[in-house]
């Protein structure tokens, strides 16, 4: 445990994306119309904007069932694919979102800046997103294309559709008991003008929009959805729960709310009830894959692995294409130690989609940790080529570097890393692990410094600090730092481990002793105990003492048996010590 460095597992928690207007303009006439009829004028007005032969990526339009979600979804593409104009990635369907910020999976909304993302990993050039939404006296269905090269809308469509069209009635059969919301035409154009600044990132006017289209109707679930949603993405959790849970007192059927109040909980630890909420949709709906990759992923961060593991199995039997779910079972196997379950789960969703930017550092860390370098940073680069804006890739692949010798492409990787994303902590204590490696401890300090500003819970800053002091002689500096590690994970070997070899180096053998005995004690089978007490018996005395020399020789040969190599050369030194002084 030389270098404390971690690798970034890329869970994947994403966003899901609905429809957006042009602030102002609903741009829907009151004509009713069919939903064959929608759907046929929707292809025509995308295919004028959208140059021809350009690769389309469908995303999953946003509906109050994942039922009527799939029917949207599969009658655009048929729309769309047998006149050739444009090239729709079927593959597009199955990649609802890549988003590199750690999300979970959220039903109805995404931002046109994600969405670009998501064109640039499918290699799309025009990404279409979408939403039904279903009313008493009509149900509304919008599209939005988005231009993936210059982030531009190229085209809006939206329509009313009549609720008793055939084909509309049977995909909404299953909403047949729920009670229709009421909508005005004031509260629409607030609602449509707040989601459509919504997809602009432009959440400040976005909440103005919602909180007018509140104070007309005070019963507007939606409007309780989306305030919600941006509450939940600038951190303000509890504002975030309140609407949510104010929706759900409209509606308590009202599946996003349930997603958006549990993926909320989820960001705030609060597992449990995150849980509750991905349960409650999914008794609603329950081939809803979205609150089964949600739970899953709920399961992995408590540790729950099989039941993570069941939940992506669940949601793969439904959707055998989702990559996400993949990618997350993948991880989930990692920590289980099945390794091969997981390169095989980093395969399959690579195979389906092999732009899948996660999956490909996922696998690359795989490799990493097996060390299989070279093809770990084959991997990473692939990932930094398709998205050269992904900090996690440039910091895993400065990791391969780090474990494999190469410190100065490593220290160019984590600048990179920290070009992206200055607030990376993890980049910093990485960083500063290598130039602790290379004895530039002035700097691994600033860089140790930097992380705890950013995280000053930061065990890897501590310890690395300490590292750092004690390569500069600083002795009681560094025990102050390793103690903050310790204070902060009691059970970190790393620091505790680096605290012995600074008492042995500053002459407090008797304490580096007391540690150990400590530590065997508690792990009886520890070989590094054994090897750092032999270390400090054969160092305790600066004349030969044949007492001290022996315990140091038994366990030198104790953590030698229990797998410590680094045990063989000093072994080897006290028994000629041993020798010449017979």
């Amino acid at each position: 445990m030389k270098l404390n460095l971690i690798l970034i597992p890329l869970l994947l928690l994403t966003g899901v994306p609905f429809l957006h207007g042009r602030p102002g303009d609903t741009g829907t006439n009151n004509e009713l119309i069919s939903l064959n009829q929608a759907i046929a004028n929707a292809a025509t007005v995308v295919e004028a904007k959208v140059k021809q032969r350009s690769e389309i990526a469908i995303m999953r339009i946003d509906a109050p069932l994942s039922v009527i979600s799939r029917f949207l979804n599969n009658e655009l593409t048929d729309a769309f694919g047998p006149k050739g104009k444009l090239i729709v990635l079927a593959r597009g369907r199955t990649l609802e979102s890549v988003d590199s910020e750690h999300k979970f999976q959220m039903s109805g909304l995404v931002s046109d800046e994600s969405a670009v993302g998501i064109g640039h990993y499918l290699g799309a050039k025009v990404v279409i997103t979408g939403s039904f939404e279903w009313y008493d006296n009509f149900s509304q269905l919008w599209l939005r294309a988005i231009d993936v090269r210059t982030t531009a809308l190229l085209a809006a469509y939206s329509a009313r559709i009549r609720n008793n069209d055939p084909v509309l009635a049977a995909v909404t059969q299953p909403l047949e008991n729920r009670k229709r919301p009421v909508i005005t035409e004031d509260v629409l154009e607030h609602l449509n003008k707040g989601k459509a600044y919504y997809a602009e990132s432009k959440f400040r006017e976005a909440i103005k929009e919602f909180d007018k289209a509140l104070s007309i109707n005070k019963n507007l679930m939606e409007g309780y959805l989306f305030r919600g949603s941006i509450y939940s993405i600038n951190k303000d959790y509890d504002r975030a729960i309140a609407d949510f849970s104010t929706a759900l007192k409209i509606n308590p059927d009202y599946v996003n709310a349930l997603l958006g109040r549990g993926f909320t909980h989820a960001w705030k630890e609060n597992y449990d009830q995150a849980i509750a909420d991905f349960s409650a949709a999914l008794m609603i709906d329950p081939d809803f894959t979205y609150a089964l990759y949600d739970r899953g992923t709920v399961y992995y961060y408590k540790g729950n692995y099989d039941r993570a593991i069941a939940d992506f199995n669940a949601a793969l039997k439904i959707d055998p294409n989702f990559v996400n779910a993949l990618n997350n079972r993948g991880l989930t196997y990692k920590n289980k130690g099945n390794i091969d379950q997981a390169l095989l789960d980093y395969n399959e969703a690579l195979k389906i989609e092999p732009n899948l930017v996660n999956a490909l550092i996922n696998r690359g860390g795989l490799y990493c940790d097996n060390g299989d370098f070279d093809q770990a940073i084959k991997d990473f680069n692939e990932a930094v080529k398709i998205y050269p804006n992904e900090a996690r890739a440039f910091y895993n692949r400065g990791l391969a570097y780090c474990k494999n010798g190469n410190y100065d492409q490593a220290i160019k990787d984590y600048n990179a890393a920290l070009k992206i994303n200055p607030d990376l902590e993890v980049a910093y204590t990485s960083r500063g692990s290598v130039y602790n490696s290379m004895g530039n401890y002035a700097q691994a300090i600033k860089d140790c410094n930097a992380a705890l500003k950013i995280n000053p819970d930061s065990e890897d800053a501590y310890t690395n600090r300490g590292d750092a002091y004690r390569g500069m002689g600083k002795y009681e500096q560094a025990i102050k730092d390793l103690n903050a590690a310790l204070k902060i994970n009691p059970d970190s070997v790393h620091a505790y481990f680096l605290r012995v070899i600074v008492y042995i180096q500053k002459g407090n053998y008797d304490r580096a002793i007391e540690d150990c005995n400590t530590k065997i004690k508690i792990a009886p089978d520890l070989a590094m105990a054994y090897y750092f007490r032999g270390w400090a018996y054969y160092d305790k005395d600066d004349y030969y003492n044949k007492e001290n020399n022996d315990r140091a020789i038994a366990d030198y040969r104790e953590a030698l048996r229990l797998g410590e190599p680094a045990a063989k050369e000093d072994l080897e030194q006290a028994l000629r010590r041993q020798e010449e002084n017979r």
